[in-house]
């Protein structure tokens, strides 16, 4: 916690039951935390740069030091004196020097190159899609809620962001918390898809190579329709556009093709990080995000990512 001055505290105080209640330290709500919080975790990190700690990376008040063992010592003899001056620091969270460690609530393996769900959460997400699954409304909170834990487990599991966004627009709908909202069946199926993959799923995702080794180029134009080729097998595509799309968004026209080379090479793709290139922005941007407001690039997004699981090995870079 970070303490407030006592000045600003007079005006964090609360009356209830006949008894005053003053805030000492930034609470939790509060529109100007996070920037203060922010700016007190920058000074800190400053200070260990200054000490010597060339190599750390922080969230809020997770901070992770370099991944040697003397590098983490030394992160931590430097944080430890600077704490002392006024930052609380809580030792039950402090871990390592480790090759596994938990980070944001994501344990992260670099030994074998893995992230994970750990146990605990991985159950309780279970068992409240299990609970969601057959519910037809829900309030602003409980959707709220859902997104939340979703949000988190789609950290491992990169494609399942695209089945948030249905969820996420459901919760837009009411004005108050407590408000219901019938769920349509986008929502209802995005909650299907997250329920049936937990099922069956053990938690832990597997960080693909850093370095690409599959190129795809794709491209859309007005008259002949789309293409796209593959570095690898030196094999391309070329379909016409149907009548239906005429006038459809550009953006998705632009993913049309790389679904299609999806569908077609996926296979190939298990294990390998797969650099797409595009020259549409908004397209490289959707697929970098997996979420998209659009209905039919959501449609495309979750085509992508049901169809082949390993495209959390994919980047997208705009040419």
């Amino acid at each position: 916690m970070v303490p407030v001055h006592p000045l600003v505290s007079l005006l964090l105080g609360i009356q209830w039951q006949g008894t005053i209640f003053v805030d000492r330290a930034l609470p939790f709500g509060l529109r100007s935390a996070p920037i203060l919080f922010t700016a007190v975790a920058n000074t800190l990190s400053w200070a260990m740069f200054c000490e010597g700690v060339q190599w750390s990376f922080y969230y809020l008040d997770d901070f992770c030091s370099p991944r040697t063992s003397g590098g983490c010592s030394q992160a931590l003899a430097m944080a430890i004196p600077l704490c002392r001056l006024g930052l609380p620091v809580a030792p039950e969270k402090v871990e390592g020097p480790a090759t596994t460690l938990k980070f944001l609530g994501i344990e992260i393996n670099p030994v074998n190159m893995s992230l994970s769900l750990p146990l605990p959460k991985l159950t309780a997400l279970k068992a409240k899609l299990a609970h969601w699954i057959s519910r037809k409304a829900a309030s602003k909170r409980e959707l709220q809620e859902l997104i939340g834990h979703l949000n988190h487990a789609a950290a491992v599991v990169s494609p399942g962001r695209s089945f948030i966004r249905s969820i996420i627009e459901a919760m837009k709908c009411p004005c108050l918390q407590d408000q219901l909202t019938c769920l349509d069946a986008n929502c209802r199926a995005d909650i299907l898809w997250w329920h049936l993959f937990v099922a069956s799923w053990n938690g832990v995702s597997i960080l693909p190579p850093h370095a690409p080794s599959v190129t795809v180029v794709s491209d859309c134009l007005r008259l002949l329709g789309l293409w796209g080729t593959i570095s690898c097998f030196g094999e391309w595509f070329q379909v016409a556009w149907p009548a239906s799309w005429a006038e459809a968004n550009i953006a998705a026209k632009e993913l049309l093709p790389i679904v299609i080379a999806a569908a077609i090479w996926g296979n190939h793709w298990k294990g390998k990080r797969v650099l797409f290139l595009s020259d549409n922005t908004a397209a490289v941007n959707a697929l970098t995000s997996r979420l998209a407001c659009h209905p039919l690039l959501a449609h495309l997004l979750c085509c992508l990512s049901s169809g082949k699981p390993n495209m959390a090995s994919c980047m997208w870079q705009n040419t």
